[in-house]
Formats: structure tokens, C-alpha cells, sequence
């Protein structure tokens, strides 16, 4: 679970870094991205809710927090870098990462499901999405 939550840390990041980075050069020259920017963000809120979901599931301890808040400062520098150095190594980093879900083992998808399991047993819900889904407080 612990590598799920990890994966999905940096998931987040080359959208964040590429919408980031975009909107500053539109800025600079004055010019539309053609919707790219809202495209690349909302890529990395699509991952930063995967992020939400597996926090709810596996209900990580605090070094488990803390390692996500590393790994998420050192890859955000990481790839800022290689992205200003080399787009084309930060678009391969890009395309390596949104293989390695495929990747996963047996065991892992074994804990995944019967994490689900427990998640989707009757409890009160707990609302992870922030208010994005315009429901009636009835049915929450």
C-alpha cells in the first residue's frame, strides 16, 4: 500500500510541473496555451485525488505521511531540473511512471482488493473530494 501511495505522490508531479511551467511562458509572451495548462492540471488533480483515495484506504502512520512529503519535495526539485535541462528525459520519466501501475505484483493487487473490501463495507462516509461533487448533505 505503502508503494501505491508513494507512485501516486509522483504521479502528481510532471502535471503540476508542466501546467506550472507552461502558464509562465504564456505569461511571458503573452500568448493562450490552447487549454493546455487546464489539461496538465487537472491531470495532477486527477492523480492528487488517486493520492486522496489510497490515504483513505490504507490510513497511513506518520513516518509513512512524512515519507510522502520527501519523496513528493524531492521529486517535484528533481523533475523541475530535468524538465528546464531536458524535456525530452522529463516526457520519458513521464512515460516510465505511467507504465509502472501495470507493473504491480500479485501480492500488492492482492492488498489492494482486500483493502477495497473493507473500504466499501457500510460505514459513515467520509467526504475525501473536497466538495467537487455537488450532493445533497442527505446522502453523504
Amino acid at each position: 500500500m505503502c508503494n501505491a501511495m508513494l507512485l501516486e505522490t509522483v504521479a502528481a508531479v510532471p502535471g503540476m510541473v508542466g501546467g506550472m511551467l507552461l502558464r509562465c511562458k504564456s505569461l511571458r509572451r503573452f500568448e493562450h496555451s490552447g487549454g493546455w495548462i487546464k489539461a496538465l492540471l487537472e491531470e495532477a488533480e486527477n492523480e492528487r485525488m488517486h493520492l486522496m483515495t489510497f490515504i483513505d484506504i490504507s490510513q497511513p502512520k506518520w513516518y509513512e505521511r512524512a515519507l510522502v512529503f520527501a519523496v513528493q519535495g524531492f521529486f517535484f526539485n528533481f523533475y523541475f531540473l530535468t524538465y528546464m535541462v531536458s524535456p525530452k528525459l522529463a516526457h520519458r520519466i513521464t512515460g516510465t511512471l505511467k507504465k509502472r501501475p501495470s507493473t504491480l505484483t500479485p501480492s500488492s493487487s492482492r492488498t489492494w482488493i482486500m483493502a477495497a473490501s473493507r473500504m466499501f463495507r457500510p460505514r459513515p462516509s467520509r467526504s475525501i473530494t473536497g466538495g467537487c461533487l455537488p450532493m445533497p448533505r442527505s446522502e453523504m
